[in-house]
């Protein structure tokens, strides 16, 4: 009877095991689905300056894009987001275009006409012109040109404020080139004299603000400096001083390299510094049209591909920078991508598929998704030990096996003795059972083995369960492909007219998930 109760209570306890191992796998894992994070990436584009460029590549870049937001792989960031947060690190790259060049400069000379004509309209057509100016260099790289065109515009309207006698708006105006252009902003000899001699007044004004440096270093050294547009005298490393608090637009060119303009602020009695590498910054292709990164070739991109892809990815705190673009080799052309690793700065694969140059294919923009994705939703993208659904089952199985091998081994244990002991003589007790008959005591000797053979059976797949979670816990089988795939980029699979809920007839589309 003892026999018995032990049995059952080590029974029970086998049952408990199984479920608390069972359950507690499938909440851990539940547990992590809910706290992990789709991977994040953003895509560029990438161009290979001994490749034809072909129009295409924005397009078929965009339409990769809108495929991966299909899926719940990934999450990605879209392009204006982007340049949102680039224009955030001062990496402003885009460029005036001759249009707009001559829209600002045929409305500077209108109001230029007016103010020599002595016309009542001259400061409003230049506090217009000031204002489009003003947008325009929110958004592109100020240069010597654009540069100069702003200069002009204030000039001409402290020159329309001199003829009007506002002697007050004269000084505001003056102490605001000053302050965005500098202390030698123009030729006071060129100048009209009673502009100067306000000027020189601001000058000693604001001669006690002017103990802003900023120190300028590039990579590699020996860059021109442009400050605000304008050129300097000196080249990098370089330290600029006696300049007034504010925001200072500086920029570097070494050669055909350009770098991004960058708004350093500067700040009275303290030293700002400006690092460039100039390598890098020629590469950002982040204005107009384009979005993305240029290199001369493949070889230069496989040299600096991924440290440059990864800067912008910390800038912009994705997991993983995609560059795609189009490439035409002989008469055929392929959409290739490249994926690039932010956290290690690896380039981890690089892939391509067939295409048009003249259209988007969007199977092969597909196609392309897919194998850039590939390895996130094949292995989980971030999967961690303790999200391994298998794993957790298999361990389940394991101390389960285990734990009812040991029972039934001891079971036998105990049945063995009594057939070895204590039934040399009947009536004897086995298993707790009672045995008075020689076909019973067989019949407790056949019992015994078959208590043996599930007891080894029992440890046999515990210790195997045991080693195959250990295993699923370090490896990750990944499932089928195929399904995977389906999964991981829905597809519409129909579109037409479908019978709504109201009655009425309308337009539906299925897809598959």
């Amino acid at each position: 009877m003892k026999s018995r109760v032990a049995l059952k209570n080590c029974r029970l306890a086998t049952l408990l095991a199984t479920l608390v191992v069972t359950l507690f796998g499938f909440t851990s894992v539940a547990f992590a689905d809910t706290e992990a994070l789709e991977k994040a990436v953003v895509v560029f584009e990438l161009y290979l300056e001994d490749s034809e460029t072909l129009e295409k590549t924005p397009a078929y870049t965009k339409a990769l894009v809108k495929a991966l937001n299909e899926s719940p792989n990934v999450a990605v960031l879209g392009r204006s987001d982007g340049e949102k947060l680039l224009a955030g690190q001062s990496m402003k790259a885009t460029r005036a275009t001759d249009d707009q060049y001559a829209e600002r400069e045929q409305a500077l000379n209108e109001a230029t006409n007016a103010v020599l004509n002595g016309d009542d309209n001259a400061v409003s057509l230049l506090k217009k012109s000031m204002r489009a100016l003003t947008q325009l260099a929110s958004s592109v790289v100020v240069d010597e040109k654009l540069h100069g065109i702003f200069l002009k515009n204030h000039m001409l309207l402290a020159q329309a404020y001199l003829d009007q006698g506002e002697k007050s708006r004269l000084k505001d105006i003056l102490e605001k080139v000053m302050r965005h252009f500098g202390p030698q902003a123009f030729n006071e000899e060129e100048t009209h004299p009673g502009i100067v001699k306000v000027w020189k007044v601001i000058g000693q004004e604001l001669k006690a603000e002017a103990t802003g440096e900023v120190e300028v270093t590039s990579n590699p050294p020996g860059a021109d400096i442009y400050v605000q547009g304008k050129r300097l005298s000196q080249k990098t490393p370089a330290t600029l001083k006696n300049l007034l608090p504010g925001e200072v637009l500086i920029q570097l060119r070494k050669g055909e390299a350009a770098s991004i303009a960058h708004m350093v602020k500067v700040k009275k009695s303290a030293k700002a510094s400006l690092a460039i590498d100039l390598k890098f910054e020629k590469s950002l292709r982040i204005s107009g049209d384009r979005f993305g990164l240029s290199f001369a070739n493949q070889a230069e991109f496989e040299a600096n591909g991924a440290q440059f892809a990864s800067r912008l990815g910390k800038l912009l705190d994705v997991d993983t920078v995609l560059l795609v673009g189009l490439r035409a080799k002989g008469n055929k052309v392929a959409f290739a991508g490249a994926s690039v690793d932010v956290a290690t700065q690896t380039l981890t694969k690089q892939v391509q598929v067939e295409a048009r140059a003249n259209v988007v294919v969007r199977s092969r923009v597909r196609d392309l998704a897919w194998l850039l994705i590939r390895d996130f939703v094949m292995t989980g993208g971030n999967t961690v030990w303790y999200k391994k659904t298998w794993g957790w089952v298999s361990a389940g199985v394991g101390l389960t096996g285990i734990i009812v091998g040991s029972v039934l081994r001891a079971d036998y244990n105990e049945r063995l003795a009594a057939l070895t002991g204590t039934c040399n003589k009947l009536p004897c007790d086995v298993g707790g059972e009672s045995v008075r008959t020689q076909a019973e005591l067989q019949n407790a000797a056949d019992s015994a083995e078959l208590v043996e053979g599930t007891s080894n059976v029992s440890l046999i797949v515990g210790g195997l369960s045991i080693v195959g979670s250990v295993l699923l816990f370090i490896l990750d089988g990944g499932g089928d492909e195929a399904s995977s795939r389906e999964k991981a980029l829905p597809s519409l699979q129909s579109l037409g007219p479908q019978l709504l809920q109201d009655g009425s007839l309308g337009m539906g589309a299925s897809w598959r998930f």
